[in-house]
């Protein structure tokens, strides 16, 4: 079976609003992830005495650590099917690919934040995360209000 996947996908704002639980949880469980597979693969197992018995145990530690990372990849490689891109990891920071006004833009995201409330333009600097309200007409765009503080 082919998989049909696009290296354009784009999100509207207000879907990738509705999806923030579930990118949330899922960028969590994967912080969760990195770190033990971080520990796992630090580890290193020396077998004395070859018995079936630690043989065994060694196959079942990497038959594990490989699930773990088959598993991590498979969240990951979900929230890519959602047009999300893990800008930092560690920093729970995401962005979603969006179109404004026919202009591809990055929504930025992290883990924590109620709403999307930043984008930046892919080809600029990731880190430099400009508020939404500064993208123009942003009201007839997004079909978006947004309060002012």
């Amino acid at each position: 079976m082919k998989r049909k996947t696009s290296t354009r996908l784009h999100t509207p704002l207000k879907k990738a609003e509705k999806m923030l639980p579930t990118i949330e949880v899922s960028v969590l469980k994967l912080q969760i992830w990195q770190q033990a597979l971080e520990i796992l693969d630090e580890t290193e197992i020396e077998i004395e005495e070859e018995s079936l018995d630690a043989i065994r145990a060694v196959t079942k530690f990497n038959k594990d650590y490989h699930h773990m990372c088959y598993i991590f990849y498979k969240t990951l490689d979900e929230l890519e099917q959602m047009g999300c891109i893990i800008r930092d990891l560690d920093e729970g920071l995401v962005d979603i690919r969006t179109t404004i006004a026919k202009k591809e833009i990055h929504l930025s995201w992290k883990v924590g934040e109620k709403h999307i409330e930043y984008w930046h333009d892919p080809i600029g600097n990731p880190d430099v995360r400009n508020k939404i309200i500064t993208l123009p007409d942003i009201d007839s765009k997004l079909n978006l209000k947004i309060k002012k503080k």
